[in-house]
């Protein structure tokens, strides 16, 4: 079966290929006669072969096949044997089903191997017809591109142009502009193809490789055969390996004549490139000289029929003031068609510019993914991707230009909808004049006959200036949406190149190691950094543009200034914050969030001027570099002296991490000395860094670059030893013996403190950029870090608040009943009854969900940091590109367009992710509902019980449904199979479901509570723990007893503390016939009474029942307080109503 299934997928595989081959050689050969497909008869071919073999008898064989008959024959007749064998099949009727279909499967497998085989042969002749035309077609395009360059008819071109009408140069500006276009869509194509022939003929040849070794195997005496029982299927299976051989052999044929052919045609190719690049470049040349000449045309008939309209718009209005007005409103709508006629012709320049931006970008592309497809990049190949990257336009100007002009295609859209308001008012010249004399005539003013007819005049030349206003918008608005598709296209190529270049050149190094000419650049670079005059002129530019701006000049002063002088404030505030911190009376969650708020504004005061400083020096228009580089540097000063005042301000006395956070006194003072000696080492490595990066100066960057490299990498493994060392580090005391950290406490050191002298070793090395990629990447890392550590401080420091908040009012509750019950018992023991004391429900365990909500804290934080570094890291580092390689296609349904989309590893992680989520999310979230939400509102522990126990369910459903989704599993996929569950679920599960809903009715409705005391049949017990689909119990034997809780709904459940504690004791007493009833009912009683544990209310009871037959039968009655007292009391009673009776000598019978 496997042999029969290879046969038949075979054919479908082949003819694939032979349609790409033959989609390739089409563009570079003439269109070759086409090949009959599969079950037609070529034109050429009679019916059937004059020498096709005679039927053969019934139940017998066919005769034998073409394979055995001497040499193959053509495809085209082996083709018509075999239908006509598959003919002869089908119409026998003396051959068993089984045996015809399993020998019509081999013969259609045949048939596709033939016809797969004259695919090939037809195929392989086109490209040997290719590869020999070729030298003439690149000839021919040669000896055009020569014409071309010549440029014989360029100079007569202008003049030619001068000559045309306007008709004429419009027909001839869109003539040029079509073929421009489809001279570009061609050239896309053939880069296209060029880029696939750049690797076709490594897959090719092992497309030929696999193929010989196929047809080894096929031709292997060793090969296993079929043995069949029948001698039609093992007829037919010979032809079909008779074809398949043939068809394979065809395939290596036509792979060899493309491999031959390939180099002719790649050049035939190129040369039909450069043919159309010419073309259009000469096009792109031609196109501004005609658009030039329509819009000269344009304005002289415009300006011609402009004068006419102003004559006798000036003869008409010195008739009248209300003919004046309505002119010179005329002429401002005439002056706003103009400016909009002048709009629409800069922005021909600008979409003309874009399109050949595009063009480059697009280009740059393809050669640049064509230079990374090499495998290895040498130091040329990486100087010119780095220029390719260099010259990659702005993705933030061109975000910021698109959304602009989408603000402008909105305006314009409202004035053409204006402008046709305004004309559609219009419609009426007449009506319109009598109108606007009638609003004139109601002023007083006489109006002459001669007024009505000039005044129509002026209405209709409006009208026809709001309809030429429309046209001119319609331009407008289809320009500016051409322009903005050109730009978000760019954009798409920009991002997309971006990505490609900084994915490979992170890895690619930009310089040699340093060696004896490094001295020699750092000296060169220390002349540039110390020119004075170019510090003179930064300065000045600095002065120049801040009183350009004195508004914001002031306003970053007025700011600088406030918080110098409410420096001290801020700091008293701070150690009076602190003061509170740890008080009941006076500490809340908010002290904290105070005092982060205040730390920052500690930290921003300095920043504020660097920043604003930078910002200056970096805005346009552009100024020396220097001066940018200063801007630049300034900037990233700004940023590295924002975050180390930050953490040295949180580190203070009094401040965050030793009062809030509770870190100790010698970690705190141990963090804030070495950051304020780190920022104070690494600002002017940073500001020199900062100046480089803004720099073209390639010895900068090999000189002093990396020079301030090494130095700040020195300076952080320093600050990293003293400040993270295992011993005596910040985190020393914080270090668990035992713990995983604690066992590779001198590994991730190591790690830690290596890592910047590792980065300035591949400064060093001349990996200059990549080793400046990954400082500011570890520099953003850590600043995530730092901000993922204080939000979890944070969360945390609410959480301990919350518990000692709970702790204290538990324990008022707890105190305040406790008075209220001795206040009950003294008043009861004054009257002489018992008090009714209704059970105890359980208390929420405070330490249990505080861990809960600890564990809840640090796996969202753990998640949240996870997340920012793989997006931070995500386009830095390529083998995280991995992530996304597709391991299957799901088919989705979208806006109700089905379409396929890839799973990949990451879908298959965020899943995994998901599930783990909630796996610990629904076993901790009721204790952060509980610490968060549920100890504020008045709820009985049973009923907060309730709502975790559900809130669990949700979770977890909600969970399994996310983790399904993220795989591309959605509702409209498996609500069938939720339907047959659904089914099964009535049928074989309808215990668990049962059980379910009984639980859920219990968890609200309440009739058994955690702690109740229960007896069900013959089981009694105290309820410790209701789940979803049992309730466990445990006995007087101390024996856990599970009950499903659909007995506790369907069955007689006799809940003994549901609404009062107090129980009832029955006990029978027989006494000899002849005693005195009345003295034995008073023994009886007053031994009931003097009982310890029996109540005095209810009261007890001795009553006379009736007459046994030996003996007189009573029964007492008493009550208790809690069923834990009813085996001591039954015990007692009987021990002191016999004592009673026998000291009253009355017998026991």
């Amino acid at each position: 079966m496997t042999r029969l299934r290879s046969l038949a997928s075979w054919a479908a595989v082949a003819l694939a290929v032979q349609l790409f081959a033959a989609h390739a050689v089409a563009q570079d050969a003439p269109a070759a006669p086409p090949t009959p497909a599969a079950g037609e008869t070529p034109a050429a071919a009679p019916p059937a072969p004059p020498d096709a073999p005679p039927a053969a008898a019934p139940d017998q064989p066919p005769a034998a096949s073409e394979a055995e008959a001497g040499p193959p024959p053509a495809p085209g007749r082996a083709i018509e044997r075999v239908k006509s064998r598959i003919g002869e099949l089908e119409a026998r009727t003396d051959v068993a089903p089984a045996i015809r279909e399993e020998a019509l499967t081999l013969l259609r497998a045949a048939l596709g191997h033939n016809e797969a085989a004259a695919a090939s042969a037809a195929t392989a002749a086109r490209y040997q017809d290719s590869s020999q035309r070729a030298a003439d077609r690149i000839t021919e395009a040669k000896q055009q591109l020569e014409a071309l360059a010549n440029g014989a008819d360029e100079a007569e071109f202008p003049n030619r142009i001068r000559s045309l009408a306007l008709t004429e140069a419009q027909q001839a500006l869109d003539a040029a502009s079509g073929e421009a276009a489809t001279l570009r869509s061609e050239l896309a194509q053939l880069d296209t193809r060029l880029r696939d022939m750049g690797t076709r003929a490594t897959g090719a040849r092992e497309e030929q490789t696999a193929e010989k070794q196929a047809l080894d195997t096929l031709e292997s005496p060793d090969a296993p055969q079929a043995v069949d029982s029948d001698p039609i299927v093992a007829e037919a299976r010979r032809v079909a390996i008779a074809a398949e051989r043939r068809a394979r052999t065809a395939n290596v044929n036509l792979l060899e004549q493309e491999i031959i052919s390939l180099p002719m045609r790649q050049a035939s190719a190129t040369a039909r490139r450069d043919l159309m690049a010419a073309k259009l470049e000469k096009l792109n040349k031609r196109i501004p000289l005609i658009e030039a000449r329509v819009t000269a045309l344009r304005e002289v008939e415009q300006a011609k029929a402009q004068r006419e309209v102003d004559r006798e718009a000036r003869q008409l209005s010195a008739q009248h003031r209300v003919l004046d007005a309505y002119v010179k409103d005329t002429d401002v709508i005439r002056t706003r068609e103009a400016d909009t006629v002048r709009l629409v012709n800069e922005n021909k320049t600008r979409l003309v510019e874009t399109q050949t931006e595009l063009a480059r970008v697009s280009d740059a592309r393809i050669s640049a993914q064509q230079v990374l497809e090499i495998g290895s990049i040498g130091g040329e190949f990486s100087e010119l991707l780095r220029a390719m990257r260099s010259q990659l336009p702005s993705s933030t100007r061109l975000q910021r230009s698109i959304a602009e002009r989408d603000q402008t295609l909105v305006d314009a859209r409202l004035r053409r909808l204006r402008a046709e308001e305004a004309r559609r008012a219009l419609q009426n010249p007449a009506a319109m004049a009598e109108r606007l004399l009638a609003n004139a005539a109601k002023d007083g003013e006489s109006i002459p006959e001669t007024v009505q007819p000039a005044l129509e005049k002026l209405v209709v030349t409006r009208r026809d200036l709001y309809t030429s206003l429309q046209d001119t918008l319609a331009t407008r608005i289809a320009q500016l949406a051409e322009m903005n598709a050109a730009e978000r296209d760019l954009l798409s190529q920009t991002n997309q190149l971006s990505s490609l270049l900084n994915s490979r050149l992170l890895w690619l190094p930009t310089a040699e190691p340093i060696g004896a000419g490094w001295l020699a650049q750092v000296g060169r670079s220390f002349t540039w950094l110390g020119d004075i005059e170019a510090w003179k002129a930064a300065g000045l530019t600095l002065v120049e543009r801040a009183l350009e701006r004195p508004a914001l000049s002031l306003l970053v002063l007025a700011m600088f200034g406030a918080l110098l002088a409410f420096s001290g404030r801020l700091f008293r505030r701070l150690k009076r914050i602190a003061d509170k911190v740890g008080r009941y009376s006076t500490d809340n969650y908010w002290r904290t969030p105070e005092a982060l708020v205040i730390s920052a504004l500690l930290a921003l005061r300095s920043p504020i001027l660097f920043g604003y400083a930078g910002w200056l020096l970096t805005q346009p228009p552009q100024t020396a570099e220097f001066t940018s580089g200063v801007g630049t540097g300034l900037l990233a000063v700004a940023a590295l002296v924002t975050f180390l005042r930050f953490v040295q301000f949180v580190s203070v006395e009094h401040g965050l991490f030793s009062t809030h956070f509770g870190w100790t006194e010698r970690a705190r003072g141990l963090l804030w000395t070495n950051v304020v000696w780190l920022k104070f080492a690494l600002i002017p490595v940073t500001l020199i860094l900062g100046m480089i990066h803004a720099s073209s100066a390639q010895y900068l960057r090999d000189g002093l670059g990396r020079m301030a490299f090494l130095a700040g990498g020195i300076a952080l493994a320093i600050f990293l030893w003293r400040t993270l060392h295992p011993r005596h580090g910040i985190f020393a005391e914080r270090l668990l013996p035992g713990s995983t950290i604690w066992a590779t406490r001198y590994l991730w050191f190591g790690l830690i403190v290596l890592t910047p002298l590792a980065i300035a070793a591949l400064a060093l090395g001349g990996y200059y950029d990549g080793a400046s990629q990954i400082q500011n990447g570890l520099g953003l890392t850590a600043a995530i870090v730092v901000a993922a550590f204080i939000g979890h401080s944070v969360v945390m420091r609410q959480v301990l608040v919350t518990r000692r908040r709970l702790e204290i009012r538990r324990a008022y509750e707890r105190r305040e009943k406790a008075r209220a019950q001795l206040a009950a018992q003294e008043a009861s023991d004054a009257v002489g009854e018992a008090v009714t004391h209704a059970p105890e429900e359980p208390e929420i365990d405070i330490a249990s969900i505080s861990e809960q909500t600890r564990n809840l804290v640090r796996l969202a934080t753990l998640l949240l940091l996870s997340a920012a570094l793989y997006v931070f890291w995500r386009e830095a580092l390529p083998s995280l590109a991995l992530l996304d390689v597709p391991l299957w296609q799901q088919t989705v349904t979208v806006d109700g367009a089905t379409r396929s989309m890839p799973v990949t590893v990451s879908n298959v992680m965020i899943a995994i992710a998901i599930g783990v989520i909630t796996f610990i999310a629904a076993r901790n979230l009721p204790g952060l509902l509980e610490i968060t939400a549920l100890h504020r509102l008045r709820m009985e522990a049973g009923t907060r019980y309730a709502v975790g126990a559900v809130s669990r369910y949700v979770i977890a459903i909600v969970g399994i449904a996310f983790a399904f989704r993220s795989v591309g599993f959605d509702w409209s996929q498996v609500q069938w199979i939720v339907a047959a569950l659904g089914v099964g679920v009535g049928f074989g599960l309808q215990e668990i479901v049962a059980n379910f809903i009984s639980g859920l009715i219990i968890l609200f409705e309440r009739p058994v509570r955690v702690g109740d005391t229960v007896t069900i049949g013959n089981l009694t017990g105290t309820v410790s723990r209701i789940h979803i689909r049992a309730t466990s119990m445990t006995d007087g034997e101390n024996r856990e007893i599970i009950i499903p809780n659909k007995s506790l709904i369907t069955e007689k459940v006799i809940n003994w503390t549901l609404t009062d504690s107090i129980t009832s004791v029955k006990l029978k007493v027989s006494v000899r016939y002849g005693t005195d009833t009345l003295r034995a009912q008073m023994a009886i009683l007053d031994a009931v009474k003097a009982t310890p544990h029996v109540l005095d209310t209810p009261a007890p009871g001795v009553f006379f029942t009736g007459f046994g037959a030996s003996a007189l039968e009573f029964e007492v009655r008493a009550s208790v307080l809690q069923l834990a007292h009813r085996s001591t009391v039954m015990n007692d009673l009987h021990v002191a109503i016999e004592r009673a009776l026998r000291e009253q000598e009355i017998a026991v019978s």
